[in-house]
């Protein structure tokens, strides 16, 4: 591999239902790159059918936290995707590559100490929230964290245990997972419906415990692009506003494909 990139191997695989994975890759060369929780990174595949001998690339946010010896990835299996049809192939000690650098501006440091934080989520948009969580649980980064993630089906909902643990030892921590597609006679007891509904003011005051606040509230928005879209066009008669450098503002978003 050329300089920019460090050989690393496959050290844990974790397959989920609905075409999910977990995937743990560690260095077997060199160190990883340094990091912030939510940015990315590029996971790099050998391409036997380049003629050039041009690695398959596709970038991933980072679930581990900084300091970790590995990269942890969440990942869904695209059909017929090159990509992720390669990636599927690969098992513990397979070989694969990382990028030097991470990516990235999805972070948390536009957003003072001290402010709830709402972190929605559709899919393996839950990614870089896992990272921020890990980073940063029990440090007194946040007043609260409210974890919206919605999915298709329970199956879908990626570290739910993770995540439910965490907010039974953490009240800073709220989790609520939504889902939009369960079967009415599914043995799910939780909440349903697309998160829109839990940003309605009464009912988030209602499940999180605190008030939907632009004043006090930055909300964190990853997934897919149409989510990410109509929760912008509900949330901005609330009174939040799209951050960027120029005019900073207390909605964030990152776009997943």
């Amino acid at each position: 591999m050329s300089d920019d990139r460090i050989p690393a191997e496959v050290t844990a695989r974790q397959e989920l239902p609905e075409g999910l994975v977990i995937l743990r890759v560690a260095p077997t060369a060199g160190s990883l790159p340094t990091f912030q929780p939510g940015q990315a990174a590029a996971l790099l595949i050998d391409d036997p059918e380049d003629p050039d001998g041009k690695p398959l690339q596709r970038f991933y946010s980072i679930v581990s936290a900084p300091g970790d010896e590995q990269f942890e990835f969440y990942i869904k299996l695209v059909n017929d995707g090159t990509f992720t049809g390669k990636l599927w192939q690969l098992d513990v000690g397979s070989p694969v590559g990382l990028g030097a650098r991470a990516f990235g501006r999805f972070t948390l440091d536009p957003i003072p100490p001290g402010q709830d934080i709402v972190a929605v989520a559709s899919g393996t948009g839950l990614a870089p929230f896992m990272s921020m969580l890990r980073a940063n649980r029990g440090q007194q980064r946040w007043r609260r964290f409210v974890v919206v993630h919605t999915c298709r089906s329970a199956p879908e909902l990626g570290y739910r245990k993770w995540l439910e643990q965490a907010a039974q030892d953490d009240p800073s921590i709220v989790y609520l997972p939504t889902v939009t597609r369960e079967p009415a006679d599914s043995n799910w007891q939780g909440l349903r419906g697309r998160p829109q509904l839990l940003l309605q003011p009464e009912a988030f005051e209602q499940h999180a415990g605190t008030p939907l606040d632009p004043a006090q509230c930055h909300v964190m928005l990853c997934g897919n692009p149409s989510m990410v879209d109509d929760i912008e066009q509900h949330l901005q008669p609330l009174g939040f506003r799209h951050h960027t450098q120029e005019q900073p503002g207390n909605l964030h978003f990152e776009r997943y494909w």
